[in-house]
Order: structure tokens, then sequence, then C-alpha cells
């Protein structure tokens, strides 16, 4: 047992030490903090103009405490857009996949719907679920759709900003996060009572919109999934958009490279068995409940240490957990794996139920 477990240390130190070469390459965008705390700025913005994406397919393997093993299958698509009314950009860059040893499974047969001349319309299939959190206009954090008025996230991002939430709008069906789909007003944003700002577990908050979205072609709440079962092996699906800038610095260093930023981004991430990962963060003197789970970094794009807030992670059976936005205070030294809040941690299942159970949605 003691020879597996070094094994798997063994192993992950050497995916962490080709991660901390990129790091080490992209100091703009790695932030080193005197102590652990969640990596998020209130200037994190993005413009955007356009869309377009892919998505992947891959199984999951996941064992349960019983021995047995489950292969989870993620039907994705090709996700489609069309522009009415305008030309397409000659330069229109290809669609974002942040794990190229995936493969698209066709394309879908949804037709748009008819709106608009220069509105954007999207066939959102896979992603219906995914939604993204404005502040200002701008890009801010990642959600999942749950209900037609509620969108789960980290709390993170809204730990201090919950005063303003006039600043807030959400944009769902849409893969450009400027244009097209549905642009919602926000009602409240209520943070797990257990959430600190200085540690990782807890990290999910639910927004509630002003009124409930249409569902369509394009817009759809995802289930979450019940599973209580010990993860031993498992792929999930990570749907978000990137982020331009963090601590007020830009990231792409070009307008071209900029465009690029303005398309979700769909990633296959490997869950990071639980034990190496507590093993990490204990270097880093950080401990974690049994409402953190881990997945190994992606680089990317973007540097480990810029994590996906609130980005869903989902499998065949629903939605698993949203992504953390903590950030261990050595990541830019030593990267640490990303972190996501299970929704099936009886604490945060009987929150969100309590929630759904007094609220009219």
């Amino acid at each position: 047992m003691c020879r597996i477990f070094l094994v798997q240390i063994l192993i992950l130190s050497s995916i962490l030490s080709a991660y901390s070469e990129d790091v080490s390459e992209d100091s703009d965008e790695s932030r080193s903090p005197e102590t652990s705390s969640h990596e998020h700025d209130v200037n994190n913005a993005v413009n955007n103009d356009d869309d377009d994406d892919d998505g992947k397919a891959q199984g999951v393997s996941q064992k349960g405490m019983s021995g047995y093993e489950k292969v989870i299958k993620l039907e994705t698509r090709r996700v489609n857009t069309d522009n009415e009314g305008k030309e397409p950009e000659a330069n229109a860059p290809e669609p974002e996949v942040e794990n190229p040893k995936s493969t698209a499974s066709g394309n879908s047969t949804k037709k748009p719907h008819e709106n608009a001349p220069n509105e954007t319309v999207t066939t959102f299939y896979p992603y219906r679920y995914t939604a993204a959190i404005l502040r200002k206009g701008s890009y801010y954090a990642a959600g999942a759709l749950i209900t037609q008025k509620l969108i789960l996230t980290a709390a993170g991002p809204f730990f201090t900003m919950q005063s303003s939430i006039r600043l807030f709008k959400v944009r769902l069906g849409s893969l450009h996060n400027k244009q097209g789909g549905q642009l919602m007003p926000l009602k409240s944003i209520q943070i797990h009572p257990s959430f600190d700002p200085k540690k990782p577990e807890f990290d999910v908050a639910l927004v509630e919109m002003g009124y409930k979205v249409d569902i369509s072609d394009s817009v759809k709440p995802t289930d979450i999934s019940s599973s209580i079962e010990k993860v031993v092996v498992a792929k999930f699906l990570v749907s978000y958009w990137p982020r331009l800038i963090v601590n007020g610095l830009p990231l792409p260093s070009s307008a071209e490279e900029r465009i690029k930023f303005n398309y979700l981004r769909v990633s296959l991430q490997s869950y990071l068995p639980r034990d190496t990962c507590l093993w990490v963060y204990k270097a880093a003197e950080v401990a974690l409940d049994e409402s953190s789970m881990c997945l190994t970094p992606l680089v990317t794009h973007h540097s480990v240490c810029t994590p996906d807030v609130g980005a869903p992670v989902v499998a065949e059976d629903g939605l698993w957990g949203v992504t953390s936005g903590y950030v261990a205070s050595n990541c830019k030294k030593t990267p640490s794996p990303t972190l996501f809040t299970r929704l099936s941690t009886p604490a945060v299942k009987s929150w969100i139920a309590e929630i759904k159970k007094n609220s009219r949605f």
C-alpha cells in the first residue's frame, strides 16, 4: 500500500514539475500571495465579441467503495454558432478545446432559433447549463444552471460583493458572453454558511435570477449528481470562459490572442486521488475536508494558479461540483491541484435543498 502511494506521489511530482515551468514563464497570470486565498479580483474582466467552440467525448471510469467499476460516457457534440445578417470573420479562430487527445462525436442537428438580424444565435446543446456571470458587462465567473432561476457558482468571487447585486447579470444560452442568448438580472446571492475566504472548503454560492429563464435548445438546467461513493478514477467535463485580467494584469500579449479568449472552452479534467491531493496541500499547510475534491491542474491557455472560478464539473450523472477559486500560498513555486466543491456532500446538499424548498423556484 505504501509503495502504491509512493508511486502516486512520484507521478504527481513529475506532473507538477512540468507545470512549474509553465507557471514561471507566465508571471503575469500567476499570483504570489502571502497567505492562501481565493484567487479572484474585482478587476477580473473579459471583453468578448464572438462565439464558437468544440467539445469532447470521453469515458469516465469510476470505482465505488464496493470495488466495482462503472464507466461513465460523456456525450459531447460539436457546438455550432451562427451570426444572422453578418458575414463570418475571415480570421475567426478555430474552436478551442483544452484536451487535444479528445475527439468530437459529431455535429449537432438542432436548428438555431430565428432571431433578429445581427443577434448571435447559438446551438449550445451539450453545455446548455453553463452560465456566464458578468460584472459591469464583463466576464466575472462561470456557473451552472440548476433550475429556471438558480445558478450554482463559487462563493469566493461574491464574498464581499453581495451588496453590489446590481452590478451583476447572467448570460445563458450563448458561447459568447457579450452577445446572444438570454441576459438576466440578479435578485440575490447566497453563500454557503460554512464558507471561509481563507480556506478552500464549501466554496459554493447560489445565485438567484430576477425571473425565470426560458428553456430552449440552448438553455436547460442540469441535474445535480447524488453520488456519494468514494471516487478512485474519474474524468470530468468542465466548461468555462477564460479570463483576460487577473489582479489587474492582462494575460494575452496580443489582440489576436485575446480574440481566442472570447469563446467558451471545454476541457476534460482528470480526478486526482484524494490521498495524493491531501499530501500536496499538506505541504502548503492547507487542510481539506470532505467537501473538496481535486482535479489534475491544466496549463493550456493559462497557469494552474488562475483556476476557472465557478466552472461546472460534470459527469454523465449530472453536476458534481463547481470549480473553486482557492489558490495555495506556494502555488507559484509548487503548482497546486485544482479544487472543486462536491455538491453531494451532506452539508452542501442539504443547504441547496433547503434554499430550493423555501424559495419559489
